[in-house]
């Protein structure tokens, strides 16, 4: 997987910096699902390695942890962002929540869903809808994503230990939750792959393909057709802005020819 997971890396980071349709891919939207399912595939694989609940978070977390401090030197550096401690107009808990949020990585998905008008902190339909949207005072912006997967860590000893019915449900629940706020006009980048409710479905799919991998008796005569499909999902990424299906539903085969591969 490692040569799709860098084209799922070079898709994210070509949105964000071309409009050229070829160096977009699959776009971020799937391609950072993608990487969630994919991670908690192969986090499922050593998780029965952890005879703790603390070892687990403690081994995940520093995992994470001192790229991610590297990675605010690098912006302090560069960028001088740590600038707007000394002319931020959030004031009291507000600012504390910041500063917890850059130093520790957690809650960095929240600041998607909290907005600022007249110093006053509230509920946002979506990030841009704050004065100043708040994630210009988030240090390392790509960092919502870490605060989602922590979240997943922190409930991972638990429910990844449940019965599949159970697994099954809370699954059901969160694509419930998608199709709800979808109805309700909660569409668009905050809600298509940032709000964790609807994103535990991603990650769960992601652990229970693990089991079901497992649980399955590897055919080696089938092994080329393995490898067949494997090159041919790299196809797939390279020239999915070129192919002529509707876009959601574009995503939708992907996501499910991903699981089957």
């Amino acid at each position: 997987m490692g040569v799709v997971r860098l084209l799922f890396a070079l898709s994210v980071v070509a949105a964000h910096s071309t409009s050229y349709p070829l160096l977009k891919f699959i776009g971020t939207t799937i391609a950072v699902q993608s990487f969630f399912m994919i991670s908690r595939f192969y986090m499922a694989m050593i998780q029965s390695n952890y005879t703790s609940k603390i070892k687990f978070w403690k081994r995940r977390y520093l995992r994470l942890y001192p790229t991610y401090i590297f990675c605010i030197l690098v912006t302090f550096f560069l960028q001088q962002k740590f600038s707007f401690l000394s002319n931020c107009v959030i004031f009291h808990f507000r600012l504390v929540f910041l500063i917890f949020a850059n130093l520790t990585m957690l809650l960095q998905d929240v600041t998607m869903f909290i907005g600022i008008n007249n110093n006053t902190v509230h509920f946002t339909k979506y990030f841009i809808d704050s004065t100043p949207p708040l994630y210009q005072f988030v240090l390392i912006p790509p960092g919502w994503s870490i605060g989602l997967e922590i979240s997943f860590y922190l409930m991972a000893p638990w429910i990844l230990k449940k019965k599949n019915i159970y697994i099954l449900s809370i699954i059901c629940i969160s694509l419930i939750t998608r199709i709800i706020l979808q109805f309700n006009g909660f569409i668009g980048d905050s809600w298509s792959y940032r709000f964790f409710p609807s994103e535990l479905a991603v990650f769960l799919i992601g652990s229970q393909a693990f089991y079901i991998y497992t649980n399955q008796e590897i055919n080696e005569k089938k092994s080329w057709l393995s490898q067949l499909l494997y090159l041919y999902i790299i196809l797939i990424i390279i020239t999915f802005p070129f192919i002529p299906i509707e876009p959601q539903l574009k995503n939708y085969f992907f996501i499910v020819y991903l699981l089957y591969l």
